[in-house]
């Protein structure tokens, strides 16, 4: 490990917000810096790389000269960032950055400045490429007197901006100064090509591309409903989702980041800029609840056509464009988000087998088919040998729905996916035109799983499922089996199991996943799992408590980031974010919430909500 060498406060995740084209996505902290950006696709090597390393990482930082506080929003129904800074002698200064949508697949950022009170303003940048994870210097070449190129084996950014900059380059790093006057706007555009001989550059100018972007968000955010009291919420959670969608493929990623801690100083820090097949189908059915069913069809067709699912056994997870492979690879040259170090890249998750996943993906098949997705209803006809797979090696142990590092287990939500994914095809049985023979056999199977649950999975001293067969551990994973048909919500084992996930597995309202961390094969602790939180906001509607749900909910959303972004976990003491952000899994446990308890509340039928299918 090199010296790590911090040249500022770092920020908070609290303090960064994500802007993105559905390609790839940046993050921008409150203080105007990009710390961080892969270019091209959200799992290529990174560009800038601050968030991961103070001193090597490379950003791109506009901020006043002197003092400031200042404040982030998104424009109304937009993933456009707008941040404010307040200065002493009364000057309001304004950065709006954004990533234009383009349908050649330009990757580019936009930022616009502009001095909205006093006379004028003197403005520091910087701007200091670091390819490939900083282990790759650019070579600097200067254009006219308005662009700079950033040159390496990676690929090049080039940087345009519409204003005279003193500026003066060392090591590949960009810095200067330059004054704003009132109500002027000045631009900067930064755009990246893979190769020299490619062409770059928007023929538009920054306002048009501005006014394009706006009108693009505006209209996807329409379809969303609106909801009294949680509104904000449910559409920025909308948009944070439509950001970790990638466009060209249709696949959907967890999250934009790598190896942020789920602990400071911690150990557990994993790369998520992947397609996990779980995640994605949870995300999918987030957008059938929000009237987006144009991301279920985009994404079921990247199933069939990039992970081809329906040919050989399922992975876990996948690259977005449908690649099965991602090697675990330690950069031993950053120091890591507050010096959490390993800084891992690639995943060594791909390679488990985990049930789960079987139960996940053809349920999601089954709500896309109901949706009448016909790339999901083609699908159905290339699954049965998945089906058969589930039915040969549902008793073995495997690594669970949170990827265990250490020894396989029976994990008793991996055996309910197991049912899942039985339940849905017979379902889907005529359909699909199985014999006999072929229907006896899944339902025995069936039966037998859920036989076999009720029993060993069951604890009768504490009342509750437990994490694994004849274990005393418990695990938040088991509020699902509410959500997706197994036991009704206010069944007395449903209900054990919840009074349990309170009594034991709660801090301050959030929950944890478990908390035996000291058996799951990796060092050190952890917060409390977000989406768990959720899982149970969702079950306490199911049986009626209404109230005690919306206090929980409202309880949570309050330790979102300051414009409402959520990482994968929170700590309950702190209320600081943790793990990679914004994670598309919380996202989707905030919207399946509210759409849950607004329809409660309206009295209607809660049987298709959410990622569930309610036995009646």
């Amino acid at each position: 490990m090199e010296k790590c060498t911090f040249n500022r406060q770092p920020l908070f995740l609290e303090n960064y917000s994500l802007i993105g084209n559905c390609s790839s996505a940046a993050l921008v902290g409150s203080n105007g810096s990009i710390d961080w950006l892969c270019l091209p696709d959200f799992d290529s090597p990174s560009v800038f790389a601050r968030l991961l390393d103070e001193g090597k990482g490379g950003s791109f930082r506009l901020s006043p000269v002197s003092e400031y506080t200042s404040k982030q929003s998104y424009l109304p129904s937009s993933n456009i960032l707008q941040t404010i800074f307040n200065l002493p002698d009364g000057s309001v200064f304004e950065i709006i950055d954004f990533m234009p949508i383009s349908p050649e697949g330009r990757e580019s950022i936009v930022r616009i400045v502009t001095l909205l009170e006093g006379d004028s303003l003197d403005v520091s940048f910087e701007c200091s490429p670091k390819f490939s994870y900083a282990r790759l210097l650019p070579k600097v070449k200067a254009g006219h007197p308005y662009e700079v190129s950033f040159i390496s084996s990676q690929g090049n950014l080039r940087l345009r901006w519409d204003s005279i900059l003193k500026w003066s380059e060392r090591n590949g790093e960009l810095s200067g100064t330059f004054r704003v006057h009132r109500e002027e706007k000045l631009s900067f555009i930064l755009e990246f090509s893979e190769t020299p001989e490619n062409e770059i550059g928007f023929r538009e100018s920054s306002l048009k591309l501005f006014q394009k972007t706006k009108e693009f968000w505006e209209n996807w955010s329409r379809t969303v409903p609106a909801i009294v009291d949680f509104q904000e919420p449910l559409l920025r959670s909308a948009l944070a989702l439509k950001l970790l969608t990638h466009n060209p493929t249709g696949s959907v990623i967890a999250a934009p980041t790598t190896s942020l801690p789920e602990e400071i100083g911690g150990t557990r820090n994993w790369d998520y800029r992947y397609v996990w097949l779980r995640d994605a189908t949870f995300v999918v059915d987030a957008f059938y609840q929000i009237g987006h069913p144009e991301e279920g069809r985009a994404f079921t067709k990247w199933v069939r056509d990039k992970a081809k699912v329906g040919v050989g056994p399922l992975q876990i997870a996948y690259t977005i464009k449908g690649g099965k492979d991602a090697p675990e690879i330690i950069l031993e040259h950053l120091c890591g988000y507050e010096g959490s170090v390993p800084v891992r890249i690639g995943n060594a998750a791909f390679e488990q087998i985990q049930l789960d996943v079987y139960g996940e993906i053809i349920n999601c098949i089954y709500l896309c088919g109901v949706h009448q997705d016909e790339s999901a209803l083609k699908l159905w006809k290339k699954i049965e040998h998945l089906i058969h797979w589930v039915c040969d090696h549902w008793s073995e142990p495997d690594y669970g729905i949170w990827e265990v590092r250490g020894v396989p287990k029976h994990f008793v939500h991996s055996k309910v996916m197991a049912w899942v994914a039985l339940d849905r095809a017979i379902l889907k049985s005529a359909e699909l035109g199985m014999t006999d023979e072929v229907l006896t056999k899944w339902k025995h199977n069936r039966d037998s799983i859920r036989t076999e649950i009720l029993t060993r999975g069951w604890n009768e001293e504490l009342q509750s499922f437990v994490q694994a067969y004849d274990s005393k551990e418990l695990d938040a994973a088991n509020l699902r089996m509410s959500l997706v048909g197994f036991l009704p919500a206010d069944h007395p084992k449903m209900k054990g199991t919840i009074n349990a996930v309170k009594k034991h597995l709660t801090e301050n309202g959030l929950v944890f996943r478990y908390k035996n961390t000291n058996e799951d094969g990796v060092e050190g602790s952890e917060a409390s799992f977000a989406i768990c939180t959720f899982w149970l906001i969702q079950n306490l509607i199911l049986i009626g408590e209404l109230e005690e749900a919306e206090n929980l909910l409202k309880h949570i959303l309050a330790m979102g980031s300051e414009t409402g972004l959520f990482s994968e976990e929170i700590d309950p003491k702190t209320g600081r974010l943790l793990g990679n952000f914004p994670q598309s899994f919380t996202h989707v446990g905030i919207i399946n919430s509210i759409v849950l308890l607004d329809r409660a509340r309206k009295g209607l039928d809660l049987g298709s909500i959410g990622h569930c299918h309610f036995i009646p």
